[in-house]
């Protein structure tokens, strides 16, 4: 049987999210491996993998809200925001108090924008940022801000010239960008030194499993199991079949809405047996349309 589920990896420093992947793909034996939200090389902590039908699942797991934990340097911005890079200014740091730091905190809390670093994936005109930047182009004219959410920043720790923060934050938030932010806030600047993940929406480091003891055997965690936060579509024999085939169904017409409202519209449709059928979205508040159907995990998943 082909391998389908969710592998909640704790990623250690020093590999990309790429390099996670083609590992994965060759302990399951499958090319069908992707990933929900990068992470930096230097960076550790939570990084999910959806293998097999559960690659298709990838967009609607990136939504989820993030935890991290950073170390930030004060004294020195570089030209990729964290650790990696080269120092591009440096400034006084010695006269940054803790309250300064709190002030900053707050107001950065605050904002619903921000600016990406100059090295990033982000695409301009069809090319990355990242290769802009090795190419020795000058990025910051592209640079623009983008919307963001910040739920949460605390100061765990402040011992100068670093400062400990924990940060919960929305999709495509730069720690990054905070560091670099967070640094000029205080009339100084900084970078990341380390980072850590440690939570994408239910998962954490914690529960991640390491590189090194993934095997085939592995467990995947079911595709139902990870869409917790979707609202759920029970469907019978019949109504699986119609919506197999690309039909519209009306709730009622053989299914069963579970939940009160549809975030956004999309819902996760389960097969009879309660397996994944397909994503899907209710449109004008009872037409239900098929997004993205998953292969059975067994025939007979759609004929009992």
């Amino acid at each position: 049987m082909t391998p389908r589920g969710i592998l909640i990896v704790n990623k250690p420093i020093g590999l990309t999210s790429t390099d996670v992947v083609r590992r994965v793909r060759k302990r399951f034996g499958t090319r069908r491996v992707g990933h929900a939200g990068t992470l930096d090389p230097d960076a550790s902590g939570v990084l999910i993998v959806c293998v097999g039908e559960a690659t298709k699942v990838v967009p609607y797991l990136v939504n989820e809200t993030k935890v991290y934990e950073t170390t930030i340097l004060f004294g020195s911005e570089t030209q990729t925001d964290d650790a990696a890079g080269e120092v591009i200014l440096e400034r006084p740091w010695d006269h940054i108090s803790k309250e300064d730091v709190l002030v900053a905190l707050s107001a950065l809390q605050s904002e619903t924008s921000q600016i990406p670093p100059r090295v990033s994936a982000l695409k301009v005109d069809g090319r990355r940022m990242h290769a802009r930047v090795r190419e020795g182009e000058d990025v910051e004219p592209l640079l623009r801000a983008r919307d963001v959410d910040c739920y949460e920043i605390e100061l765990l720790e402040h011992a100068l010239p670093r400062t400990i923060c924990r940060l919960t934050v929305g999709k495509g938030y730069y720690v990054r960008s905070f560091a670099r932010d967070l640094g000029r806030a205080v009339g100084s600047a900084a970078h990341v030194l380390a980072l850590h993940r440690t939570r994408v929406g239910p998962y954490t480091a914690d529960e991640g499993v390491s590189l090194a003891s993934i095997d085939a055997n592995a467990r995947l965690i079911p595709i139902e199991e990870a869409l917790t936060h979707l609202p759920r579509i029970q469907t019978t024999r019949v109504a699986a079949m119609r919506l197999r085939h690309g039909q519209r169904i009306r709730l009622g017409d053989g299914i069963e809405f579970q939940g009160d409202t549809a975030q956004e519209g999309i819902v996760l449709i389960l097969e009879p047996d309660g397996t994944s059928l397909a994503i899907g979205m209710i449109e004008d508040t009872t037409l239900l349309k098929v997004l993205r159907v998953f292969a059975p995990v067994s025939e007979a998943s759609i004929s009992d």
